[in-house]
């Protein structure tokens, strides 16, 4: 079923040519709100940021990503300023730390390395445009140029985001697996004849390093890429309704999965039990199969306690940026909890969330303001 989709197979049927063209004619008016391109930059903050920081710590990351920042801005002279006022306009590009930016060895290796891969352009924008299905050499025509042109602005607000998580995590990620050995998928540490831990040569570092900035990318920002998506994105009519929900299903599954990893960890204890079976039965000495169960169980409860930071993160920016009510626990459980105690009168519409405000400005607000007063502030 999903042979087409993995074989990259464009669908040239005519319900498909006029899905796209439906899609592409609503996300013009997308296009018109200059807040659409701000809205990636505010869910990488929001969500990307608390996945690497939960993994490597919240400090390292923050400071990290502040530094590519930087390192991208540092290239809007020479990229963007410098040919439009040499009246080069045709030569003029975007800022770009993976072109643009004067990296280490390294990092300049793994950039190269994520455009060879095409992890910097899968963008939901060239997605929407079919910007991203087709070979470069098909974009031609007038309608094409003017798509890029209009697209231009809000897929670079999703490519410089990818960018930053890309360098940023593969750079902690190459530093951590430098220092630590080898571990399985149940975190057990692989180990020679002798018993010492399997290091990581620096190729393997890397290798590793560069799957796991494309695995928190893809799981945070989406990965656009048409053999990645599901079948029900991609069948002409259905595509044009679910195309502007997948941030949204991408935002639940998020929020579900590391609920469910926080309070059921990665794999239940029942499983460790069976692991530690599979061990007795192999013969192993009993020092080394209580070795194995205990790096088993730590890596278990730490992916669990690493799911709390993750929400800790995600929670905490959407509360930053939004407050309460743009908390997504908000209209579910405090609507339902103030409706359940609401004056029961059916003549009269009770409009909790402006009773709400209401309520945490006046009772609330004016609390805290008398509790500041009574202090001299």
């Amino acid at each position: 079923n999903r042979t087409k989709n993995v074989l990259g197979i464009e669908d040239k049927s005519v319900a498909a040519q006029i899905a796209g063209s439906v899609t592409n004619s609503v996300f013009f008016f997308v296009l018109s709100a200059p807040a659409s391109a701000l809205v990636n930059i505010l869910g990488a903050s929001a969500v990307t940021m608390p996945y690497i920081g939960g993994r490597y710590g919240y400090a390292k990351t923050n400071a990290l990503m502040l530094k590519n920042l930087g390192r991208y801005m540092a290239t809007v002279p020479t990229r963007t300023l410098k040919p439009l006022v040499t009246g080069h306009v045709m030569q003029t590009s975007f800022p770009s730390i993976v072109e643009g930016s004067t990296l280490s060895p390294l990092l300049r290796k793994a950039a190269d390395k994520f455009i060879e891969d095409g992890d910097i352009n899968i963008s939901m924008t060239n997605d929407i445009y079919d910007l991203g299905e087709r070979p470069s050499s098909t974009y031609t025509g007038t309608t094409n140029i003017i798509k890029k042109i209009l697209a231009g602005p809000f897929h670079q607000a999703e490519r410089m985001v990818r960018e930053v998580s890309l360098l940023t995590t593969f750079e902690l990620a190459h530093e951590k697996f430098l220092k630590e050995p080898k571990t399985d998928l149940r975190g057990v540490v692989e180990r020679d004849a002798n018993g010492d831990p399997v290091m990581r040569t620096p190729d393997e570092a890397f290798d590793d390093a560069i799957e796991e900035a494309r695995d928190i990318a893809g799981m945070t920002l989406g990965d656009y890429v048409r053999q990645m998506k599901g079948r029900v994105f991609t069948y002409p009519g259905v595509n044009v309704v679910m195309q502007f929900k997948q941030y949204a299903i991408q935002s639940a599954f998020i929020l579900l999965r590391n609920h469910y990893l926080a309070m059921a960890r990665p794999f239940s204890s029942s499983e460790i039990k069976d692991f530690r079976q599979q061990l007795e039965s192999s013969g192993m000495p009993p020092n080394i199969i209580e070795q194995r169960i205990t790096e088993a169980d730590q890596y278990r409860k730490e992916l669990g306690n690493e799911s709390y930071r993750r929400l800790a993160g995600i929670l905490g920016m959407t509360f930053l940026y939004g407050g309460v009510a743009a908390l997504p626990y908000f209209s579910l459980g405090l609507g339902t909890l103030i409706k359940m105690f609401a004056p029961d009168d059916d003549d009269e519409f009770f409009d909790w969330e402006n009773w709400f405000a209401n309520y945490m400005n006046s009772t609330v607000g004016g609390a805290a303001g008398a509790i500041f007063a009574k202090m001299g502030m």
